[in-house]
């Protein structure tokens, strides 16, 4: 079987890209961490506008194949943008000015969890770039990816490895003053003072109305059936779901694989 011609192009989009200039805003982390309520509640600030999907461009996947919605541009309009970009940073800063374009906003955020593994790139080619990593128990990240389709890993041990994958990931830079963590146990108990501290350290000024009701449902992704809880109100009440919706043979796989990994310092940056 003939490999596309356009799979070899793949690695080298990634090779010796440029390096840029943009302050943009990366949400990462582990699978069902929490990162897509961070992600629409900071895009809610007027100074910041997101992209309406995730982009996954800093991972080895095709690039090259045309699809609808990749940061949220159709077929053609992704197409224009890569054929003119010569390198992945060169299409991210594309795609992030035509946001700013269309959506008002001096910044941009993109939320694509599993970037998580690829903060070496991310440092090295966005130097001035801010990026906020969400975390959250592996058991009750594992309770909620079995309603969500779209999660690879669909047994306890996948998962287990997967979020251990995602931790290390983080902790080889230790405290790093680009990186902010967040815990999501900690956002949901106290949203105010944790959005409000994280906004600080973005450099922005706070805007109380950024985690009301009113402001969350008119999120892009609020509309969604997967996301209809973005337009309800922040609580504690998923914490600890695993207690009652995983079974003991589950609970004792993600502790015995976890093995006392700690995650990052929640809210904490350098």
């Amino acid at each position: 079987m003939r490999i596309p011609k356009r799979l070899y192009f793949n690695p080298l989009f990634r090779l010796f890209p440029k390096t840029s200039n943009e302050n943009h805003i990366f949400v990462v982390g582990p699978p069902r961490s929490g990162t897509t309520l961070v992600a629409s509640i900071i895009s809610n600030h007027p100074a910041i506008c997101s992209f309406h999907s995730e982009t996954a461009l800093f991972s080895w996947r095709e690039t090259f194949l045309l699809f609808e919605g990749k940061a949220g541009r159709n077929s053609y309009q992704y197409h224009r943008l890569r054929q003119q970009a010569r390198d992945v940073v060169s299409l991210c800063d594309a795609l992030a000015a035509e946001c700013k374009e269309e959506n008002g906003g001096r910044r941009v955020l993109e939320k694509t969890p599993q970037h998580v593994l690829y903060l070496a790139f991310i440092l090295k080619y966005f130097p001035k770039a801010q990026i906020i990593n969400v975390v959250r128990d592996p058991r009750d990240g594992f309770a909620s990816s079995r309603s969500n389709a779209s999660i690879a890993q669909k047994s306890a041990a996948g998962f287990a490895h997967y979020w251990k994958r995602c931790v290390k990931s983080r902790q080889r830079f230790g405290r790093h003053p680009q990186i902010y963590d967040i815990g999501y146990e900690t956002l949901v108990a106290e949203p105010d003072k944790t959005i409000g501290d994280v906004i600080a350290w973005l450099g922005e000024s706070f805007e109380k109305d950024i985690l009301g009701p009113d402001r969350m449902k008119q999120h892009h992704l609020a509309g969604s059936s997967r996301f209809r809880h973005l337009g309800g109100p922040i609580n504690p009440s998923s914490v600890g779901r695993w207690k009652r919706d995983l079974s003991a043979a589950e609970i004792a796989t993600i502790e015995e694989i976890v093995n006392g990994l700690h995650a990052p310092p929640a809210d904490s940056s350098a």
